[in-house]
């Protein structure tokens, strides 16, 4: 049942991979690396800490193979190389291979298509998806909880979201995760000061008329592209559920126990239809890069996403957000909103995923080395590192991290993307109706019955 159940979830999520496009903070090229890269390591002289008393001429041969769901100039994929290089100085028992896709669905589309032949790469970058957890039934993962607790590396995390985020259902941790990511409304204060609004909005009324005045001072209230990027619309589509029913109304939705097509469902609808209104001029033509792209030119007053494109809205020498952008977080819906204000879009970043076959004695000290190295490596390529230094200590980081850190633990529930929690046809429903929806080509309640059919076609393929 299990070995069917794989299969399935893999031929499944290779259709929905075709289909469905992600966010992307680089348009370019991703090409398979075999020489580990040529720049010289700074970790070539750091602090050994937790790996740094093992005889590593001793440790058996391993040979590692990354799949990284990035370009070869994105920050995850150089700090990958990096720490291969470094330890491979230190290790010449370790070689090693790394190949970067420009998109993470296409990454995914080839791990899919290795795993139906057997052939998992060492380590790739993944989600807590349907597939994932195939997999892990399958046996064919690292149960990463158990290693980082019996190893003490549990110790080193700054924070506990990282569990949080990316425990499977049964509460068994797969996922390696070094960075943590919070969703902000970004917005230009001299918009907001030229349209005459002097506070941030902290409700939707508030929002809304917001919106009212920039769109009277000639202002595109709202940057939004959903062309090849519907996960974007699932970011929409969750917000006032969580708000007025928690993390309760996803999960029984997903099984088909709780119906779209409700007074919840129905609300958050009309909501999205609404927020709609506000986007900028041709945005269902325009995919997630061009909505960022706008947002930074001033061509719109805001934007609403996670903060793991920080290093396009901040400045390189200093590592604060750049002049003229500032954050404020999602605002209260209602008085009937069941989570607090401070609650909303967290994630763990992108989990890393280790193939248990290739799990031997220098895999294991490989990691506990990529634990010493990569505080540092994160904090200077703009990504909140969520481990501490082997000291104890945090690297140092910018004002915007220390906000985003503190309110990361101040989080009492985090929103679940949709995106990674229903299953894979009801994904593409919920995105490509969901523009349909908010171009006013469908009601409310035809978009809720849509999404309540394909839960009842599919969702008994994936969930118990």
């Amino acid at each position: 049942m299990k070995l069917k159940r794989l299969k399935c979830a893999i031929l499944c999520f290779v259709w929905r991979y075709r289909l469905l496009g992600v966010a992307g903070c680089s348009n370019s090229d991703g090409t398979p690396s075999s020489d580990g890269g040529s720049s010289t390591p700074e970790s070539e002289q750091s602090s050994s800490g937790a790996s740094g008393d093992v005889d590593r001429s001793q440790l058996p041969e391993l040979h590692m193979t990354f799949v990284l769901g990035v370009p070869t100039n994105d920050s995850r994929y150089i700090i990958t190389d990096t720490i291969c290089q470094g330890y491979q100085q230190l290790n010449p028992n370790f070689t090693y291979e790394i190949q970067g896709f420009d998109n993470q669905p296409d990454q995914i589309q080839h791990i899919q298509i290795l795993a139906s032949s057997n052939e998992l790469p060492s380590w790739w970058e993944g989600d807590k998806t349907p597939f994932h957890e195939s997999l892990a039934e399958a046996g064919k993962l690292v149960n990463v909880g158990d290693f980082m607790t019996e190893t003490g590396l549990a110790d080193r995390y700054l924070s506990n979201l990282w569990k949080t985020v990316n425990e499977f259902d049964d509460g068994e941790l797969y996922f390696f995760c070094t960075q943590m990511a919070y969703e902000y409304w970004y917005y230009h204060p001299s918009h907001f000061e030229a349209a005459g609004i002097e506070e941030v909005p902290t409700t939707y009324d508030e929002f809304f008329e917001a919106c009212e005045k920039l769109k009277s001072a000639g202002y595109a209230p709202i940057s939004f592209g959903s062309l090849n990027s519907t996960w974007y619309v699932h970011r929409y589509a969750g917000m006032i559920p969580f708000d007025l029913a928690g993390n309760d109304f996803v999960m029984n939705l997903r099984t088909g126990e709780q119906k779209m097509n409700s007074p919840v469902g129905i609300e958050s609808a009309e909501w999205m239809q609404k927020m709609a209104q506000y986007f900028c001029e041709g945005w269902a033509g325009m995919d997630y890069q061009q909505s960022i792209d706008l947002f930074l030119g001033g061509g719109a007053s805001m934007w609403e996403s996670h903060s793991a494109c920080y290093t396009q809205y901040s400045d390189p020498e200093t590592g604060e957000l750049n002049d003229d952008i500032a954050v404020f977080r999602n605002p209260v819906y209602s008085d009937r909103d069941v989570v607090s204000p401070n609650d909303f879009y967290a994630a763990a970043g992108t989990g890393n995923v280790w193939n248990v076959e290739d799990f031997n004695e220098t895999f294991q000290d490989f990691v506990k080395y990529y634990f010493d190295e990569f505080p540092d490596l994160a904090a200077k390529e703009g990504i909140l590192p969520l481990m501490s230094r082997p000291d104890g200590t945090s690297p140092e980081m910018p004002s915007f991290f220390e906000q985003m850190r503190e309110d990361l633990e101040n989080l009492d529930e985090f929103c679940r993307c949709w995106d990674v929690t229903l299953d894979p046809a009801t994904v593409e429903v919920v995105g490509i109706e969901g523009v349909s929806l908010m171009m006013g080509d469908i009601t409310p309640e035809e978009y809720c019955q849509r999404i309540d059919d394909s839960i009842a076609q599919n969702a008994s393929t994936y969930f118990d």
